[in-house]
């Protein structure tokens, strides 16, 4: 293969896929990595429950005032889903978790 060979080639198909799939970890590694107080009950809870679908945002990602409504929101995707809806006492805990550890 010449130096224009090299230059015009396009990366295979398995390259560029196992690129994205490092950049897909990565990202969504970081969405849900290091979240405060996650070995307590209510970090447990917001991860199990918002992790069910995709890497719990970290709380900091929103101020403490914007989660209710962005919880409001992912109940009603998790209703399209089929998913089960969140219980009284669990939109409670993950509030109270996502306001105290928001920004």
């Amino acid at each position: 293969m010449s130096h224009t060979d090299y230059k015009n080639a396009r990366p295979s198909l398995a390259y560029r896929l196992l690129i994205g799939a490092g950049c897909m970890a990565l990202l969504s590694g970081c969405a849900g990595a290091h979240l405060p107080d996650a070995a307590s009950s209510d970090g447990q809870l917001y991860a199990a429950r918002c992790g069910a679908c995709h890497s719990p945002a970290h709380p900091k990602r929103h101020k403490a005032a914007s989660w209710p409504r962005m919880v409001e929101l992912m109940e009603m995707r998790m209703a399209e889903r089929g998913h089960p809806p969140l219980t009284d006492r669990e939109r409670e805990t993950i509030l109270g978790y996502l306001s105290r550890n928001g920004r």
